[in-house]
């Protein structure tokens, strides 16, 4: 069975993911894919190959896991600042905090919209509404929503005017969107230069494979009738 601590963390990401698969599941499914993909391999492309089916089976899974994650993540963390002030409009309306992540929950888009629902459910069965944010933050891996369920923290101990405080992160969370989208542009020729002197030497490793090959196939006497030479 799965060790307890891994289900807990296989779960996290699997639902960080946006996926409804459980701990198990995910352990049952990940090692059939890698038994189908090893016995695949080994029957069409022999015994050595079998191996590496089997190292594919293990790691694509596991890949593809965290590209989702990723990508859910990445749009999680863009909804923000746009969630945070429809947390701040609400909460100088009149609303509780609860009542202001609803607002958000009904409007909003996904995946905030879902993950703040699961909040609201946790919240509803008696959990402490900081202490559902914070499970968000855990689940989504985001740093971004983790300083803001800390601001909401200190708000709820020391007091002050937390609509004014998530307007104030709210522009903070756009500032920084709006540098990393700079840097990434500044440096994706870099980065592509990166990628290709990374890719060269493979490239030309391959080239020379190839080339090798052919010339030692046409190195050795060509047998009656034949050439090492194509025929126009």
């Amino acid at each position: 069975m799965v060790n307890r601590d891994l289900e807990t963390r296989i779960s996290q990401r699997l639902t960080g993911a946006g996926s409804s698969l459980t701990a198990a599941e995910w352990v049952l499914l990940h090692a059939a894919m890698a038994i189908s993909t090893a016995a695949i391999f080994f029957f069409l492309l022999g015994g050595a190959m079998g191996v590496l089916g089997l190292l594919l089976g293990i790691v694509v899974p596991w890949v593809y896991l965290k590209w989702r994650h990723g990508r859910r993540l990445a749009a999680f963390n863009a909804q923000l600042a746009e969630t945070l002030g429809l947390m701040a409009g609400g909460l100088r309306a009149g609303l509780s905090l609860p009542q202001a992540v609803d607002t958000v929950v009904r409007e909003g888009n996904e995946p905030m919209a879902s993950e703040l629902r699961r909040a609201l459910v946790e919240q509803r069965l008696g959990v402490e509404i900081t202490d559902a944010l914070e499970g968000v933050g855990e689940r989504m891996e985001s740093e971004d929503f983790d300083w803001v369920v800390m601001a909401v923290r200190i708000q709820r101990e020391v007091g002050g005017n937390l609509a004014e405080i998530l307007h104030t992160v709210a522009g903070t969370l756009r500032e920084r969107e709006y540098l990393r989208r700079q840097v990434k542009a500044l440096s994706a020729e870099g980065r592509l230069s990166g990628y290709i002197l990374t890719g060269l030497p493979r490239s030309s490793a391959c080239t020379c494979t190839s080339s090798t090959a052919s010339t030692s196939s046409c190195s050795t006497p060509p047998s009656p009738g034949t050439s090492c030479w194509p025929s126009w």
